[in-house]
C-alpha cells in the first residue's frame, strides 16, 4: 500500500472525462450614462481565460471594516461534471453491449447566471459522497474501494474559489469528513475550521475572519470589530449600525427589483434591477438575434434520476433537434474487456433539461442608477 500512495497524491484530483465547452456565456456591458466605474477585464476571475465584469455600486467606510456594495460577473459559469458509466446493450446480431461515459454540463453552481454580490458569503461545496478512488489513485466506480481526501472548496464573493484539504494523506471510509480543520492548498494562507455542513470559521490571511451559521453570520477583523448577516432577510448590519441589503435576490425571477442604499443627509439612492430570460437579452449577430440551443445534445428521460443502462429506463437520449451548447464526443473504449472495434461516444447531458428544452435562464438585463442613466447587458 505504501509504494502506491505516492501516485495516488499525484492523479486524485485528475480530472474523470474531457469534454470540449463550445460556447461559454458573455457578458458585455453598454452604458447610457456615464460608465467610468464600470470595469470590463478578460482572464481575470480564477486566472481562466473568460470575461470578467465588475459594477461597484458602493462603499461604506467603518469602524475597522469597509462595506462595499458592488456586483460581479464572470463568463466561468459552465462545469462539466462526470455522473457515472452505464452500459448500452446492443441487440443486433451478435448481442453486445458497450460501456460509455455519462456527463452533465451545470450552469451558474455558485452565482445567479455569472453574477455575484460583494454582499454574499463564502459558499461551501464539499465532495461527492462517490468521489472515491482505489489504490492507484484512479476513480473507483464500485464498492471494493472508499479511499477518499478529505477536502473542500469555497466559493468567495469576489467570485474567487478556494482549495482546502485537510491533510496531504487518504483515508479509507463511507463518509466525507466534515468536522475538522481544513488549510488552504493555493498560497492563500487562508484557514477553515468546520463544524457542520455549511457551518465553521474562515479565517483570511490579514486576520479577519468569516463566522459562518444560521440564521447569522458574522465577518470580524482582527481587532474584534464585526459586521452581521441575517440570511432570512439578506441584510447586512454593519459597525456603525447601517443596514444594507443584498442587490441581489436570492432567486431572481422575471421582473424589475427596486434596490435603494443609504445617502447623504438621511436620504436614498434608488435603483433598479432588470432580470429577464436569456431570449430577451441576447447579443444581435450581425443584425439578428441568435436562436436559443439546448444545454446539451443528450437529456435524461427523467432529469431528476440518475441515469441507467440502456434497459433501465433512463439512459441519455438525443434531442430531436436544434444546436447544442455541449456536444458529445467520442474516445476509445471505456471497457478494455469488452471493447467494440471503434471510438464509443461520452454522453452529455444537460442538469435538470428535459426532452426538447432550450436553454433560457434568467439573467441581469439591466441595471437602471440613480439619475436615469442605466447599463445595460447583452450575452452570446
Amino acid at each position: 500500500m505504501r509504494q502506491n500512495s505516492p501516485t495516488f497524491f499525484r492523479t486524485a484530483f485528475a480530472p474523470f472525462v474531457s469534454i470540449c465547452i463550445l460556447l461559454l456565456s458573455a457578458a458585455h456591458a453598454r452604458a447610457q450614462g456615464d460608465a467610468t466605474n464600470v470595469r470590463f477585464t478578460q482572464g481575470e476571475v480564477n486566472d481562466g481565460a473568460g470575461v470578467s465584469l465588475s459594477v461597484p455600486l458602493a462603499t461604506y467606510p467603518g469602524r475597522g471594516l469597509d462595506l462595499p456594495v458592488n456586483l460581479s460577473y464572470s463568463s466561468s459559469v459552465w462545469r462539466v461534471d462526470h455522473m457515472r458509466s452505464v452500459r448500452n446493450y446492443i441487440v443486433t446480431p451478435p448481442p453486445y453491449y458497450m460501456k460509455q461515459s455519462v456527463t452533465q454540463a451545470l450552469f451558474a453552481e455558485h452565482s445567479k447566471a455569472g453574477w455575484k454580490s460583494g454582499l454574499d458569503l463564502p459558499q461551501i461545496e464539499w465532495p461527492k459522497f462517490d468521489e472515491v478512488y482505489d489504490y492507484k489513485g484512479k476513480p473507483a466506480t464500485c464498492c471494493f474501494f472508499d479511499y477518499r481526501i478529505a477536502h473542500v472548496t469555497i466559493h468567495m464573493p469576489d467570485g474567487s474559489s478556494h482549495q482546502f484539504r485537510k491533510s496531504d494523506h487518504f483515508f479509507n471510509g463511507s463518509y466525507i469528513d466534515v468536522l475538522c480543520t481544513f488549510y488552504a492548498v493555493d498560497g492563500s494562507r487562508m484557514r477553515y475550521d468546520s463544524t457542520g455542513l455549511d457551518t465553521g470559521t474562515l479565517f483570511m490571511a490579514d486576520g479577519t475572519r468569516y463566522v459562518l451559521g444560521h440564521p447569522t453570520s458574522y465577518l470580524i477583523d482582527r481587532n474584534g470589530n464585526s459586521q452581521s448577516y441575517n440570511e432570512n432577510a439578506r441584510q447586512w448590519t454593519d459597525t456603525l449600525g447601517r443596514v444594507i441589503a443584498n442587490p441581489i435576490p436570492a432567486d431572481p425571477q422575471v421582473q424589475d427589483y427596486p434596490y435603494s442604499l443609504p445617502g447623504l443627509g438621511g436620504g436614498l439612492q434608488a435603483y433598479v434591477f432588470k432580470w429577464r430570460k436569456l431570449h430577451d437579452a441576447l447579443a444581435a449577430i450581425d443584425g439578428n438575434t441568435p436562436s436559443l440551443r439546448h444545454m446539451a445534445t443528450h437529456y435524461l428521460p427523467n432529469p431528476s434520476l440518475p441515469p441507467t443502462d440502456s434497459n433501465g429506463g433512463n439512459f441519455p437520449q438525443p434531442h430531436p433537434g436544434g444546436e447544442s451548447l455541449f456536444r458529445s464526443v467520442y474516445i476509445p473504449p471505456e471497457d478494455e474487456t469488452n471493447p467494440p472495434p471503434y471510438p464509443v461516444e461520452v454522453l452529455v447531458v444537460g442538469n435538470g433539461e428535459s426532452a426538447g428544452q432550450m436553454f433560457d435562464p434568467v439573467v441581469l438585463a439591466e441595471i437602471v442608477i440613480p439619475g436615469g442613466s442605466s447599463y445595460k447587458f447583452a450575452y452570446n
